[in-house]
């Protein structure tokens, strides 16, 4: 089918990796026929060793090729050399998908994006999905060893820290997130709605995140997952993705 100009973005969060942290969901994504024309990324960046500005700075660029320029985008992916798909032309919606650390960048791109001398559009067609947003802060020593397993020696989150940069980021209260916080509220009492999520799913057994709403976002939706599995449909829990897809196939928001 030939392409419609609508895309989803996947941001993996802290030690994740571009498509491995999101599990089925691209099998589950090319299985669906509703989703037949829809374009799917799967974004890297540095989760451990850069501030978390810097790979929103990357985020944004990204996006910002990407409505500008699709065929640079694509002819740049690791797919190019096996893609016989066409791109579109233009894209008129993004669903930029997010998770942990994720949600931070994503929805610093999207700031910054507004904040430009020159202010970005592709804003303005982007929605947000965020599976465990770590906006209100992360316990580091138990996010590390979640991730790495048991860690030998005494390590305090200080020590972790210095080791993943990033972290410090994460730790509650940091300056990456109050600043988040009070621009946001800014910006979206000042009329940008697209800072809203469309969507937030927390996880039930979250040993990770605060699962705490984060103004001007709604009320989450919860599932009976961890931190980890939140965002990783498989066999006997395709809950993640059944939870995006009515959002995929419901009309696109209008933002003023």
């Amino acid at each position: 089918m030939d392409p419609i100009g609508c895309a989803i973005v996947f941001v993996h969060g802290f030690a994740g990796a571009a498509i491995e942290t999101w599990s089925a969901f691209p099998s589950e994504l090319k299985a669906t026929p509703e989703l037949a024309g829809w374009d799917f990324f799967f974004f890297s960046y540095d989760g451990k060793h850069t501030q978390a500005l810097s790979s929103a700075n990357q985020l944004r660029c990204f996006l910002g090729e990407l409505c500008k320029d699709p065929a640079a985008v694509f002819n740049d992916s690791d797919s190019s050399l096996t893609m016989t798909r066409r791109h579109p032309k233009e894209y008129h919606r993004i669903i930029l998908v997010a998770h942990s650390l994720g949600a931070i960048i994503a929805r610093r791109a999207m700031l910054d994006a507004l904040n430009r001398a020159v202010p970005a559009s592709w804003p303005k067609h982007t929605e947000l999905v965020l599976f465990a947003p770590a906006h209100n802060g992360a316990r580091i020593l138990a996010l590390a060893i979640d991730t790495f397993g048991p860690i030998r020696g005494v390590l305090s989150s200080a020590n972790l820290s210095n080791v993943f940069t990033v972290l410090e980021d994460l730790r509650e209260g940091s300056r990456t997130l109050t600043d988040l916080r009070d621009e946001l509220k800014t910006r979206f009492d000042a009329g940008a709605q697209e800072l809203r999520a469309r969507l937030v799913i927390t996880a039930k057994n979250d040993k990770i995140v605060r699962n705490a709403r984060l103004y001007p976002d709604f009320a989450p939706d919860e599932l009976d997952a961890s931190h980890q599995s939140i965002c990783k449909p498989c066999d006997g829990f395709r809950d993640p993705f059944t939870h995006l897809l009515p959002l995929l196939t419901a009309p696109e928001r209008n933002v003023l």
